[in-house]
């Protein structure tokens, strides 16, 4: 870029030059900024963007800077602020405001509490421009820039004018659908009516709680987007005892882990280096890869911390062709949302045959999400093991075993673990159940999962119009013995047991209904129990390992129980991959072990990540 050139052919602009970026930017790293334009009005936007796209010059539209990374090297094109015009700010009686892409956020928040309206008050705290909020979504204390908003506009890169619904634009967790190419230079809300006293109470109060929780100081705001509700970026970085640590010129706060201050005259190499040094930590620690929040001026140094550590490739097997497979996709969905969040390379593959997608070997890892038939009961297993592709869960003479229920029962008996008395029954019982069995009864089909293909049964009445059905789908069905009792389960995750969760069903049989329809009234899930005792609680949980490492499980089993009133704890079944959507089962378990469901996923690829030596 000729600098000279520029200042010539665009005389009616104001420019700076080498302007340092701790005058650009809230965290002053990088040295200078060769050239930077402050454009006053639509017009002379459009004249820079036009000219700018004629010269091939390149172009970055800067904010308050309150998040931004400044260069070491020197920016090859105009870094560009919108001021003059673009920081006007306009509210009529009716609570439409419409302000200017380089007006403050703070600003428009105090004109509108002032004015007496309300739905802005929890975003004062943001240090930033308009447009740039909008870009990135900005939000705080479960409130977004995005909420009121009902109209935004601005320019292309060629200086053609864009403009948008705000229903039309994605909003996602601090990022937007706003075209990378579009300049916001206005944005238009519509407020709700409020109270300026309260308004202003609001204001105050949080930001009393950003001072408290914020670090005095230079800084980019948080640097690493939060992987999860539950694990913010800040309290992983706090819990891998980061708080404080020096990394030259820059520390860690120790008011907030996400932030990284410059103590004085830091460096962007020096920034790259304190946060790749996060990144691997967080890593290694929790199997999360976190992702910045903050932007650079320079792509490369973004790319640089990116691929410092890098996640490993997941293959994500869901959907089916069983009666389950809408469970399957839900916990698949769920899983790969979960990873994603997590900072993995996630792709989604809908099976709905047996076969093997093409070109697996790209990936790192399977993670199976499938439940009944063939993705569960070891034939899917069993072609990666054929392939040498390295799978999440159980093998396939593991699967095959878990999965049918005429030999999960069989072992049982063979090993001594509890479990209830029960009978194999053909189209020889139709009329006539075994001699020594006695109602009531739950019949199962051997080979299905998620309470599909289960019976109790009260009566002969009852067992002669049920059992056709059953045996319609199985020729040999497992009768068991019902025992009325307290149901439980007990997920092992990597050998280790985890917290008992109690199941109440409505009518006390726990069947498809009560786990996913609830047409009889929603079961109740305790977790802790309430009314299973510490020792009992211990017993169920060495009960699950031992079924874990006699029935050769991997990663992951869950282990149903029902506790008679002989206080004996029956094995029902086990599932080698149980329901994963965020509200199953193994979750709940886990998040009552302060486990977020993001760091549960984590964990079992990691597990393997360590066995294969991947990164």
């Amino acid at each position: 870029m000729n600098i000279e050139a520029v200042l010539r052919d665009l005389p009616e602009i104001k420019f700076r030059t080498n302007v340092k970026y701790f005058q650009l930017t809230t965290l002053g790293a990088g040295d200078c900024a060769p050239l930077v334009a402050d454009v006053e009005d639509d017009c002379q936007l459009v004249t820079l963007l036009r000219y700018l796209k004629q010269q091939n010059i390149k172009l970055f539209l800067i904010g308050a800077g309150s998040n931004l990374v400044g260069s070491d090297d020197p920016f090859d094109g105009v870094i560009v602020r919108l001021r003059g015009d673009f920081t006007r700010m306009a509210l009529d009686s009716e609570g439409r405001l419409v302000a200017g892409g380089g007006a403050r956020l703070p600003e428009m928040v105090r004109m509108a509490a002032s004015r007496g309206f309300s739905g802005m008050s929890k975003l004062c705290g943001i240090p930033a421009t308009v447009g740039g909020a909008l870009r990135m979504n900005a939000g705080a204390n479960g409130q977004n820039i995005s909420d009121k908003l009902t109209a935004l506009r601005g320019y292309d890169l060629n200086g053609n004018p864009w403009s948008s619904a705000a229903g039309s634009i994605e909003w996602r967790y601090r990022s937007s659908s706003i075209p990378e190419d579009v300049i916001v230079t206005a944005a238009e809300f519509k407020l709700p009516q409020g109270s300026s006293e309260v308004e202003n109470a609001l204001i105050q109060s949080e930001m009393i709680s950003r001072r408290n929780r914020e670090p005095a100081g230079r800084t980019a705001g948080c640097i690493f987007r939060n992987p999860g509700a539950a694990d913010p970026a800040g309290k992983l970085i706090d819990l891998a005892g980061l708080k404080g640590q020096e990394f030259g010129a820059f520390y860690i706060s120790k008011e907030h882990g996400n932030y990284l201050v410059n103590k004085a005259g830091g460096s962007e190499k020096d920034f790259i280096a304190a946060a790749k040094a996060i990144r691997r930590t967080i890593a290694d620690k929790f199997g999360l890869y976190l992702e910045c929040e903050v932007k650079f001026i320079n792509p490369a140094g973004y790319r640089e911390l990116a691929d410092s550590v890098s996640a490993p490739r997941i293959a994500l097997f869901m959907g089916g062709s069983s009666s389950e497979r809408e469970v399957s996709l839900r916990s698949g969905a769920a899983v790969a949302n979960a990873l994603r969040n997590g900072g993995y390379d996630v792709t989604v593959f809908d099976l709905q045959k047996l076969e093997l997608p093409e070109n697996l070997e790209q990936f790192d890892l399977v993670y199976p999400v499938l439940h009944g038939s063939w993705g569960e009961d070891g034939r899917l297993q069993k072609l990666l093991e054929e392939k040498n592709i390295d799978f999440i869960g159980s093998g396939s003479i593991a699967s095959d075993m878990i999965m049918d229920k005429l030999k999960t029962k069989k072992l049982l008996k063979e090993l001594n673990m509890p479990t209830a008395p029960d009978w194999q029954i053909t189209a020889e019982n139709l009329n006539e159940p075994p001699a020594d069995m006695s109602f009531p009864v739950v019949v199962k089909v051997p080979c299905e999962g998620s309470t599909v293909g289960i019976e109790k049964i009260d009566d002969i009445d009852a067992w002669r119009s049920k059992l056709p059905k059953l045996l319609e789908q199985a020729p040999i069905l497992l009768a068991e013995k019902f025992i009325q009792g307290r149901e439980c389960t007990v997920p092992v995750i990597l050998n280790q047991a985890m917290t008992v969760v109690e199941i109440r069903p409505p009518g006390g049989f726990y069947d498809y209904d009560a786990k996913y329809i609830y047409a009889n009234g929603h079961t109740e899930y305790f977790c802790p129990p309430v009314k299973i005792t510490a020792a009992e609680q211990q017993r169920l949980q060495e009960l699950a390992v031992e079924f874990y490492n006699k029935f050769n499980c991997r990663d992951m089993v869950r282990v149903d129980f029902i506790i008679g009133s002989d206080d004996v704890p029956y094995i029902l079944e086990g599932n080698s991959l149980p329901g994963f959507t965020a509200t199953s089962l193994v979750p709940k378990a886990a998040a009552c072990m302060n486990i977020s469901f993001e760091r549960l996923c984590a964990a079992l690829v990691q597990a393997h990540c360590r066995r294969k030596n991947i990164n």
